[in-house]
């Protein structure tokens, strides 16, 4: 009767050991399966469907355009359009009215002044 004891005993009291191996084991399991989905992952990125693009927005499909092109898209006047209607899109059209200038800003303000 002795024996069934023990053995529960054991298997209560996990080993710091058992937990080790269990925990390296399980990691390794985990960066297998990452190596595994990289692996699987295509190399170059999903081929865009321009025709789609261009039936929501023109714009998109341009600044689509040039980031494709890299690099040479910095000289490029059609990706130096559309990156500046992006801009004015984002941020909204510039106030073009000029905002009202007091003639004495920065002007020291006398005691008086200041009542």
């Amino acid at each position: 009767m002795r024996w069934p004891a023990l053995l529960a005993d054991r298997l209560q009291r996990p080993k710091p050991g058992r937990i080790l191996v269990v925990g390296t084991v399980a990691a390794v399991m985990v960066a297998i399966a990452g190596c595994f989905m990289a692996a699987a992952r295509p190399d170059r990125p999903a081929e865009r469907n321009p025709a789609t693009t261009i039936a929501r927005d023109p714009l998109e499909a341009e600044l689509i355009r040039c980031n494709d092109l890299g690099s040479p898209a910095i000289d490029d006047p059609g990706c130096k359009r559309a990156w500046s209607e992006n801009r004015r899109r984002f941020l909204g059209a510039p106030n073009t009215q000029a905002p009202a200038v007091n003639e004495n800003a920065g002007a020291p303000i006398s005691r008086q002044e200041q009542r």
